[in-house]
């Protein structure tokens, strides 16, 4: 049950970071200069969340990246 929790997690947050990025994306494509520095920053965002994800889902790979530290 677990597992099935964790996979349904990571499927509702993709879901909700796609739509941020595709957001983004249709920002960024149009010609006011404030629609597409809100499209950036959706973007930009919607990837640090996305990275920020990861090591909450998946605690090990803190580990791998910190491989170097004791």
């Amino acid at each position: 049950m677990e597992l099935a929790l964790k996979f349904l997690g990571i499927a509702i947050e993709a879901f909700i970071i796609s739509s941020i990025l595709t957001k983004g994306f249709r920002l960024v494509s149009e010609p006011s200069d404030a629609d597409v520095t809100w499209g950036f920053l959706l973007i930009v965002s919607a990837i640090a969340v996305g990275i920020g994800s990861l090591f909450f889902w998946f605690p090990d790979l803190r580990k791998f990246f910190n491989k170097n530290e004791k």
